[in-house]
């Protein structure tokens, strides 16, 4: 019977009921030929989940039970549309009597996709009535998800927000999180058109699991155990390539500690196809799609109790492709991530040769890494730390660089009231406003070692140089150093600009390397780091024109100094002994607390990791002192490693990657060396701050009209921030600095 006049069409977005309700969409079945989509929205309430969901009101005492229901809507024409779909009942409440209801709460899948191109949309009828615009993704995703015969119960945002509703958004955001927890099951869009993808998918998870049932019975039989002893520090003469060679025969003669390698070790031994094998292909282009590098979308994939990845045609559940991808990273003995490097990658050809490369991780495994992280129970980690995480995916909207992952937060309750989509609310003033309420809440530190210093564009100019510029993305981070003596003492000024933070200036950089460690590849929006060679070099020429005659005339000098180059490759643990510590504190020796213990004593390694780093150091300064010594050119330096295989080898230069990409060794003018960031200049102040343990770069702001606006007037010089560093033997530097000399800074 066709549609009466009280089914005419009704505004599109009626209010919500209640501050935990959320709309469902509720999709039509059709023929697979058919392309029209239809679907209505029905509101449900979070809150009374019936399966009683930690934060819901528990109904107990009352059953309810899952029926098949018909559902009757209509279309813009009179048509009536009738369909099946599963529905909960439960007793009516509150009247004595046990005639059933439809239930608050309803079951459903929650859909996680890439919005796409919004350029070429299609058109879908909403509540029988309404013609709504979508994207074609989303559009080919909910035909493909359509049933023949009954109806399905979806949540999407684009959809199922008010999206033109400022406040629906903001209130919809901070229940982003329940959202996906309470889902019956998330689906994940990747769509993979060709049939074979599908099957090369599985063919490749079964072989990679096989293998590594068989490598781990073989690890299990190898004896992995070793203990590196290198031998003490020497001297030698003036030139780069014995400078090169002095290191050699410090951390040389190692052999103690490589490891024994056999055959059976890795899972290439057991049967996995060559790295350009089709089935690595289609896995290479699961992990590149758009789908895994959007920052609303870590959200999303992480909360979800349960994920499919949905690929067009079928699914495969995430946790299958999670244990892939930690059986690669445990057990594969293939270097340079052969297997992950997307297909799209610009990688130049020396670097292919010499096998030198580091591809940043791909944003799929960064995602994926970070499911397991929350599923295997692990501690949750405040705002701060998660925006580092978030600030390198995508966002159409810079603030939803921080919006779109609230949810994660361990502490996301002290945000969700900032978030704000007003009119006249720019990225600028939501960076501002978030900065200052982490500083707030003690994270201040956390937040600093978050900031790349970039030459700044029109746009950049707006932020003050304390403030990450989560639009471009955080880089590696130093190792964070948070265990000083003293109380952390940082604020922001009532003009919301200036961060002031207690410490000192401790040191000033004299000398820096004119190579920067990392560059050269880049695919999408990541950037790959292929250079250690030459800057290396260029540092060991840089020691050798400060140092050259002390470390010749002095072992102890000599052995400090190329003991703290290995520190600022390696970057090892932020503790000091307590030995250490009480025996600088009691002689008082100010020689002590710069150099540290290690300066009277043989190179000593702490534990195991810290030993096979030394002895990838040793296989790199072996490499690099051979080329040299056959007389070939620094232009020429990325063939020191070709053919290079040895898995220390590979290991070491992994992390030193890892710890200075974009980064330049540098002598300050008390002889300590260091890593800092690339835009440090000669002149440029160490600064340490009471709380932190880790040193800072300043730079002194000399005119007055470098300052931000508006005006103000302090008692202090003010400083722009160029990044967190590096600085061997400064840990207990503070010591030098009594309390009385402490001053605030002013950073702009």
């Amino acid at each position: 019977m066709p549609c009466t006049m009280t089914e005419q069409p009704q505004p599109l977005y009626k209010p919500l009921p209640n501050a935990t309700s959320i709309r469902v969409l509720l999709l039509a079945p059709g023929a697979k030929e058919d392309d029209e989509l239809f679907c209505w929205l029905v509101p449900l309430d979070l809150a009374l989940d019936k399966r009683q969901i930690s934060g819901t009101v528990a109904t107990t005492g009352l059953s309810f039970e899952e029926r098949v229901e018909v559902f009757r809507g209509c279309t813009a024409n009179g048509e009536v549309l009738e369909f099946p779909v599963s529905l909960a009942w439960g007793p009516l409440q509150g009247l004595g009597t046990k005639k059933p209801e439809i239930h608050s709460f309803q079951s459903y899948t929650a859909l996680s996709y890439v919005w796409g191109d919004t350029s070429n949309p299609k058109k879908i009828t909403v509540n029988g009535f309404t013609q709504v615009s979508i994207t074609r993704n989303l559009y080919d995703f909910l035909r493909s998800l359509r049933g023949t015969k009954s109806g399905r119960r979806l949540w999407c945002d684009a959809l199922c927000i008010d999206q033109s509703n400022e406040e629906e958004k903001r209130s919809q955001i901070a229940l982003m999180r329940r959202i996906y927890q309470q889902a019956e099951k998330v689906l994940a869009y990747i769509p993979l058109p060709l049939i074979p993808d599908m099957a090369n998918l599985v063919a490749l998870g079964q072989m990679i699991v096989e293998a590594t049932w068989r490598c781990q019975a073989a690890r299990a039989k190898h004896d992995k155990d070793s203990e590196l002893t290198p031998e003490h520090l020497g001297s030698g003469s003036n030139t780069t390539i014995e400078t090169v060679n002095r290191i050699k025969k410090h951390v040389g003669k190692a052999n103690a500690g490589e490891s024994k390698q056999k055959q059976g070790f890795f899972l290439e031994d057991f049967g996995l196809p060559p790295a350009d094998s089709p089935l690595w292909t289609t896995w290479r282009k699961f992990l590149s799609s758009d789908y895994f590098s959007r920052v609303w979308i870590l959200q999303e994939f992480v909360l979800a109790p349960s994920v499919l990845f949905w690929l067009g045609q079928g699914g495969i559940e995430a946790e299958s492709i999670m244990e892939v991808l930690r059986a690669i990273k445990v057990y594969s003995g293939e270097s340079n991530q052969s297997y992950t490097i997307p297909p799209d990658a610009q990688i130049p050809e020396d670097a292919v040769k010499t096998k030198i490369i580091r591809i940043p991780t791909p944003f799929a495994q960064k995602m994926i890494f970070r499911r397991m992280h929350v599923r295997n129970g692990e501690p949750k980690a405040p705002l701060v730390d998660i925006l580092r995480l978030a600030s390198n995916f995508e966002a159409t909207d810079p603030r939803d660089k921080i919006y779109g992952v609230l949810g994660l937060a361990s502490d996301r309750d002290a945000y969700t009231e900032h978030i704000s989509y007003a009119a006249g609310e720019t990225y600028i003033r939501t960076f501002l406003r978030f900065a200052r309420l982490i500083v707030e809440r003690g994270d201040g530190f956390r937040l600093l070692l978050q900031v790349n210093f970039f030459e700044p564009d029109s746009k950049d100019e707006q932020l003050p140089s304390w403030v990450p510029r989560w639009m471009r993305g955080v880089r590696n981070v130093l190792t964070e150093r948070l265990n000083a003596s003293l109380p952390e003492q940082m604020r922001v000024l009532a003009n919301n600009r200036t961060l002031v933070v207690r410490g000192a200036l401790v040191d000033e950089i004299e000398h820096i390397c004119d190579t920067a460690f990392g560059a050269g590849v880049t695919y999408g929006d990541q950037r790959g780091d292929i250079t250690f060679t030459l800057p290396f070099i260029r540092s060991c020429m840089l020691i050798e024109s400060v140092f050259g005659s002390e470390i010749r005339g002095d072992a102890k000098v000599s052995q400090r100094v190329f003991r703290d180059l290995f520190d600022i490759l390696t970057q090892p643990s932020a503790s000091v002994s307590s030995a250490s510590s009480q025996e600088a504190s009691e002689t008082g020796s100010s020689e002590a607390s710069r150099t540290g213990s290690t300066a009277e004593s043989p190179l000593v390694m702490h534990d195991e990791g810290e030993a096979r780093d030394m002895n990838g150091f040793r296989w790199v300064v072996d490499s690099i002192s051979s080329w040299l010594q056959a007389g070939n050119e620094l232009d020429d330096s990325y063939s020191v490693f070709a053919n290079e295989g040895h898995p220390e080898f590979r290991i070491f230069l992994s992390r030193v990657f890892e710890k200075t990409g974009n980064r330049r060794l540098c002598i300050t003018k008390t002889g300590r060396i260091g890593i800092v960031p690339n835009t440090t200049v000669a002149g440029d102040h160490i600064a340490l701050f009471d709380g932190c343990d880790n040193p800072f770069v300043l730079r002194h702001v000399i005119n007055e009209k470098e300052l931000e606006s508006p005006r103000f007037k302090t008692s202090g010089d003010y400083h722009s921030l160029i990044g967190a560093s590096y600085i061997a033997s400064l840990r207990d530097v503070m010591n030098d600095f009594p309390n009385n000399v402490h001053t605030d800074i002013y950073i702009v």
